[in-house]
């Protein structure tokens, strides 16, 4: 894998545009896209989208997340095949679409994706602009929305660098936004009717999975590229992609039994480091009719190591239910994990498997 040159920073004004990026210009790791991708479902607006299963399609709680993450974990592969063809390519999206549908057919997608960054955009700048309103007194929407305008005007001039600085410390600042909010909700209370509200249907179920997943992911794929086109163009296709899908969090809500406490402790760290993704498990605590449930919620990283674990049931007694607060460090868990996967690779025998992009050959074992 060639390494290409050192970014020239931020500050840089972007010189490429819509032109191939040279060789020479090439820079950047797949784990660079992670915090791109992670910042960008964690921010204000998706909280407002992913609230359309309870309120709009009136899905109970545990149905909705449910729905949301099916929808995600499927639009996701799309968005994430796109972008490992950024480093290939080195050319935006749209104008790699002229392969697909011509010069002129082409016409019609860019007017589509068009359309959909001006809703976008609006959608943002309008939600930006009433936060600064409620955080900043004296600042009315309008303005916070002329700020939040500028803003991003300013980074777009700035192009592919300043774009992932702001990203890496946006993840920063809504990752903790979001865990914030999770603490007061959770110091408050939540309402009596929370689980209860809403009931299934299936017309609901599919809509969540299809609005607030599938065409959210989906909805990335004009552009999703853009962000990877400066990085080597030998670089891996299998790291570009994973560090695209694998932003998509996986977040596991359970009733796993104490009796089943070895799968529970084995499978998902095993799942982690497979695919490369960090699993967020919370696990039920108390009984049901069948037995006494585990309750030990866990974080694990793309690494496959546990890196935080609630208390577990012992002796037949559930745990009591309690808050897990844990501090990550992404960029080095990341690394690690990019790192592992290569040696795992590394390991393999080729007499028994061959593997590449167009064909894959198994032979039986003796």
């Amino acid at each position: 894998m060639s390494e290409g040159r050192k970014s020239a920073g931020a500050a840089t004004l972007e010189q490429y545009t819509i032109a191939q990026i040279p060789a020479s210009e090439r820079h950047g790791r797949p784990r660079d896209l992670f915090t791109i991708w992670f910042s960008s479902n964690i921010m204000p607006l998706t909280f407002v989208t992913g609230a359309l299963a309870p309120v709009v399609f009136k899905l109970p709680f545990g149905y909705s997340v449910v729905a949301i993450l099916l929808g995600n974990l499927v639009g996701a592969l799309f968005m994430a095949l796109h972008s490992a063809q950024g480093p290939r390519l080195g050319v935006p999206q749209m104008i790699q679409s002229r392969g697909q549908f011509g010069m002129i057919g082409a016409v019609l997608v860019i007017a589509i994706a068009v359309f959909m960054y001006v809703g976008f955009f609006a959608s943002n700048i309008i939600l930006g602009g009433q936060s600064i309103n409620v955080l900043v007194h004296g600042v009315s929407t309008d303005w916070g929305i002329v700020i939040c305008a500028v803003g991003s005007l300013l980074i777009t001039v700035f192009g592919y660098d300043m774009i992932h600085a702001v990203n890496r410390w946006a993840t920063l600042l809504f990752g903790g936004a979001m865990v914030l909010a999770v603490i007061i909700i959770a110091a408050r209370g939540l309402p009596a009717d929370f689980f209860s509200a809403g009931a299934f249907t299936w017309s609901g179920f599919l809509g969540t999975v299809a609005t607030t997943g599938i065409l959210w992911q989906i909805a990335y794929a004009p552009y999703v590229s853009d962000y990877s086109r400066y990085m080597p163009a030998d670089e891996s296709v299998r790291s570009t992609f994973w560090f695209s899908y694998g932003a998509t969090l996986v977040v596991q809500p359970s009733a796993y039994e104490a009796a089943a406490r070895v799968w529970w402790r084995t499978l998902y760290p095993a799942h982690a480091l497979s695919n490369g993704q960090w699993w967020v498990l919370a696990n039920q605590c108390g009984t049901n009719p069948s037995g006494t449930l585990l309750g030990e919620s866990q974080v694990i990283s793309p690494s496959g190591e546990v890196l935080a674990k609630a208390r577990g049931a012992r002796d037949g007694e559930t745990p009591p239910a309690e808050l897990m607060t844990v501090t990550l460090s992404l960029t080095s868990e990341l690394a690690r994990a990019e790192l592992d996967s290569g040696v795992l690779l590394s390991l393999r025998r080729p007499d028994l498997k061959v593997h590449n992009w167009d064909r894959e050959v198994s032979e039986p074992c003796h």
